[in-house]
C-alpha cells in the first residue's frame, strides 16, 4: 500500500521545501527554497482530514471541490461522505487504500492550516515544468472563497452543531490557497485577510449571529466586487 514516508523521501532527495497546486487543473508542482520547481505531477484530490473536529470528507462530498471541477477519485462503495471521530491514523488509512487501488504512483499530504488534504499522485516527473497560469489560479481561488462565505451564510442562517469548527476549517482552507496558490498574486493578501476574520466570526457567531452573518455578506461583496471573475 502506498505511503506518504515513501513520497515525503523522494521529495526531500530533490530539497523540494513548498508546493503549489492548482486543483481545477489536477496540477502540483514541488519548489526549492529558491522557489524552483523541482517536480511536478498530475493529481487527484482523496479527502480532507481536520484534526481540530477528528473528521473527514470525501473530496466527493465537498461541494465546492466539484463545482470548481477538480479532479477526484471515487468515494469507495458503502464509504459515507463524512466520518467524525476520526483518528489522523484512520484517514491515512483510508486515502492510503483509495490511492493505491486507483493505481497512483504516490499518496501526497498537503498542508491546509492545520487540515490535511490527500491527494493521488499520478504521472511523477523530476524537474522543471511550468506552472500553472497565474489568471487561472486567481480565478479558482477567487471562486472557491466566495463560493465557500456564501456556502457558510446560508448554512449558518440558524444555529448548528460545530459551526464554529467548519469556519476554522475554511480559514484554514483560505491560508492554504493564499500560501500555496496564489502566493505572488495580490488576491493572496485579501485572502489571508478573509481567513483572518474566519477566526473573529468564528467565536462571536454564538453571540451576535446577525451581525456576523452581515459582515459575511458585506465581506463577500467587497472581494467579488475587488476581484470580478475577468481580472488578473
Amino acid at each position: 500500500m502506498l505511503a506518504i514516508e515513501t513520497t515525503q523521501a523522494v521529495l526531500d532527495s530533490l530539497n523540494a521545501e513548498d508546493f503549489q497546486a492548482a486543483l481545477p487543473e489536477g496540477k502540483i508542482h514541488w519548489l526549492d527554497a529558491s522557489r524552483n520547481v523541482v517536480a511536478h505531477a498530475n493529481i487527484k484530490f482523496i479527502l480532507s482530514y481536520a484534526p481540530r473536529a477528528k473528521s473527514m470528507m470525501w473530496g466527493s462530498d465537498i461541494a465546492q471541490y466539484k463545482a470548481a471541477g477538480v479532479p477526484m477519485l471515487a468515494r469507495p462503495p458503502r464509504e459515507p461522505g463524512h466520518r467524525e471521530d476520526v483518528s489522523l491514523e484512520d484517514a491515512v488509512r483510508a486515502a492510503a487504500q483509495a490511492a493505491t487501488s486507483s493505481g497512483a504512483q504516490y499518496l501526497y499530504r498537503a498542508s491546509a492550516g492545520p487540515n490535511s488534504l490527500f491527494l493521488a499522485v499520478f504521472d511523477f516527473s523530476i524537474g522543471a515544468a511550468a506552472l500553472p497560469s497565474l489568471e487561472k489560479r486567481v480565478a479558482g481561488a477567487r471562486n472557491f472563497v466566495l463560493q465557500k462565505l456564501t456556502e457558510l451564510v446560508i448554512y449558518c442562517a440558524v444555529p448548528r452543531p460545530s459551526e464554529s469548527l467548519l469556519f476554522m476549517d475554511a480559514a484554514a482552507a483560505f491560508r492554504q490557497q493564499s500560501e500555496h496558490v496564489v502566493r505572488e498574486h495580490a488576491i493572496g493578501a485579501d485572502v489571508r485577510s478573509v481567513a483572518s476574520r474566519m477566526d473573529v466570526w468564528a467565536q462571536q457567531l454564538d453571540k451576535c449571529r446577525a451581525v456576523v452573518l452581515d459582515d459575511m455578506n458585506q465581506a463577500i461583496a467587497r472581494f467579488e466586487s475587488t476581484w470580478r471573475a475577468s481580472s488578473s
